[in-house]
């Protein structure tokens, strides 16, 4: 698999050599070409087997080889959109913009770069502020536009995390809230944090508050605990 440096350089030999072909002809066309290139945004490497449909004045569909890279050629000049498909094997993992736009001149060649997005995979830990302490046994649950994602509840080390099986989430923002499990003396309050923003590849941490409450009145707090959250995307 090419590195973008690799890849780009041979992208922008062959638009050169392309380009010089067409100047040479005696009657040329006024044709132009694009070469779309297709790299992971976080480690930069290339993708082959992205299909890539290609719309405006001279349509076509390719995709792109063991250098990220698919060549179309004796394209009209003008305004086009790329649409990329990956393939079966990655869309778990990753998503690819829904639509790009190019405006090709006859003058040169367009290269264009679509950006693959890994897509989050949630880690949520959730501590105990005063001492550290992982808080176990507590339902997570994300949302957004009305959608729930249950990660299930935090484990001995205060973990919940995105199932693997599944797919990942689309970055933005997102509520998350927890619930924690009432015992015989003490319960306590859903908590609800509100846009957290989830982005692959970063890490958030902050405190909040919960209140309990006496299992004899609900509505009279007894006490007010911190907890740390720590969140990896």
């Amino acid at each position: 698999m090419s590195t973008l440096a690799e890849a780009s350089r041979k992208a922008e030999e062959y638009a050169t050599t392309r380009h010089a072909q067409g100047a040479k002809q005696k009657c040329p066309l006024k044709q132009t070409g694009i070469i779309v290139m297709v790299m992971r945004r976080d480690t930069e490497e290339m993708i082959k087997s992205v299909s890539i449909a290609l719309t405006g004045p001279t349509p076509g569909n390719n995709s792109t080889d063991s250098d990220g890279m698919a060549k179309f050629d004796e394209r009209d000049a003008g305004v086009y959109t790329i649409n990329s498909t990956l393939p079966a094997s990655l869309t778990k993992d990753f998503a690819a913009p829904e639509m790009l736009r190019a405006n090709l001149s006859w003058e040169m060649y367009y290269i264009a770069y679509v950006l693959v997005e890994p897509l989050p995979r949630p880690k949520i830990k959730l501590l105990r502020e005063d001492d550290d302490k992982a808080v176990s046994e507590v339902g997570v649950t994300l949302s957004r536009d009305a959608q729930k994602y249950d990660l299930g509840n935090t484990n001995s080390s205060g973990l919940a995390e995105w199932d693997k099986s599944k797919a990942g989430l689309k970055e933005g923002p997102y509520d998350v809230s927890f619930k924690f499990k009432p015992d015989d003396v003490d319960k306590v309050e859903v908590v609800d944090l509100r846009s957290i923003q989830l982005k692959a590849g970063e890490e958030n941490a902050f405190t909040f508050t919960s209140a309990i409450a006496g299992s004899n009145s609900w509505l009279k707090i007894s006490s007010v605990r911190q907890f740390r959250v720590l969140i990896t995307f």
